[in-house]
C-alpha cells in the first residue's frame, strides 16, 4: 500500500510552487500627433492618384497593390528577425538594407534573438505617390534628369489638354493606348521609378530571447510603419503595359 499509514511522517512542502505568471508585454503605441499628418498625406495621395493613372500608369490598381504590399511588409519583418540579409538584399535599397542590418547588429550585441508575429495588418493606406530617380544615379545628374522630367510632364500635360477630345481618336492605336506623340520621354529606360508610400496599421508581437539565460521578453508594437515601394518606369510614359515591379 503506497498510502501514508497512521504514524508515518508526511512531508509537506512549506513553499509550494507558485503558478507561473503570465509574461509581461510592453506595449508601444503611436503618438496622437502623427494622426493629422497621416490624414493630410493620405488626402494628398488620393488627389495624386488621378495624375498617376492618367500620366504614369493607367493600369495602377490600388487594391491589388495594397494586397501585395501587406505580404511584402510581413516578409521583410520576418527576414529581419531571422537575420536573412540575403533575402532582404533582394527586396530593399542599399540604404534600407543598411538600416535593418544596423538594427540587427545592435540586438545581436546584446545577445538577443528576435522573432515576430504579425497578428494583424488591416486597412493600409497610400500616403505618397511621386516620381523619383533611381538611387544609383549621382546627385548632380539626378537633378538634371528631374528638371527634364518636370519639363516633359508640363509639356505633355499642356499638349494633351490643347489637343482636346476631338483629336483623341487620331492619337489612339488599335488597342486604345496613347501614341508616341502624346507621351513624354524620360530620356532613358528604367531611369525613373514610381514611389508609393504605404502606411501599415499593424499589430506586431516581438519576442526577444536572451541567448544566454533563455529568458524571454515581449513587446507589442502598435505604432505602425510606413514602407516605400518603388516601381521601375519605362522610358516613355504613360506606360502602355501593366508595371510588374514591386
Amino acid at each position: 500500500d503506497d498510502g501514508a499509514g497512521e504514524g508515518d511522517d508526511v512531508k509537506v512542502d512549506a513553499h509550494p510552487a507558485e503558478p507561473e505568471a503570465k509574461p509581461e508585454v510592453t506595449v508601444m503605441r503611436p503618438s496622437m500627433w502623427i494622426i493629422p499628418s497621416l490624414i493630410y498625406r493620405a488626402l494628398r495621395a488620393r488627389l495624386d492618384m488621378w495624375w498617376v493613372r492618367v500620366m504614369v500608369d493607367p493600369h495602377f490598381d490600388e487594391s491589388e497593390f495594397l494586397t501585395g504590399a501587406i505580404g511584402a511588409h510581413e516578409v521583410v519583418l520576418k527576414n529581419f528577425a531571422a537575420n536573412d540579409m540575403r533575402a532582404l538584399g533582394a527586396m530593399l535599397t542599399e540604404r534600407a538594407l543598411a538600416a535593418f542590418r544596423d538594427a540587427f547588429i545592435e540586438a545581436d550585441r546584446g545577445n538577443v534573438a528576435l522573432d515576430v508575429d504579425v497578428e494583424r495588418n488591416e486597412n493600409p493606406i497610400i500616403v505618397e505617390l511621386s516620381i523619383r530617380i533611381n538611387d544609383d544615379v549621382p546627385d548632380a545628374r539626378a537633378e538634371e534628369v528631374m528638371e527634364r522630367v518636370r519639363a516633359s510632364i508640363s509639356s505633355y500635360g499642356g499638349a494633351a489638354g490643347a489637343r482636346g477630345s476631338s483629336e483623341r481618336g487620331e492619337n489612339e492605336d488599335s488597342e486604345g493606348s496613347l501614341s508616341e506623340n502624346v507621351r513624354f520621354d524620360a530620356g532613358e529606360e528604367d531611369l525613373l521609378r514610381l514611389r508609393v508610400g504605404v502606411r501599415f496599421n499593424s499589430r506586431e508581437l516581438w519576442t526577444m530571447t536572451d541567448k544566454v539565460s533563455g529568458r524571454k521578453s515581449y513587446s507589442m508594437d502598435l505604432r505602425g510603419h510606413t514602407f516605400y515601394f518603388g516601381r521601375a518606369l519605362p522610358r516613355f510614359l504613360p506606360a502602355t503595359a501593366p508595371l510588374t515591379s514591386p
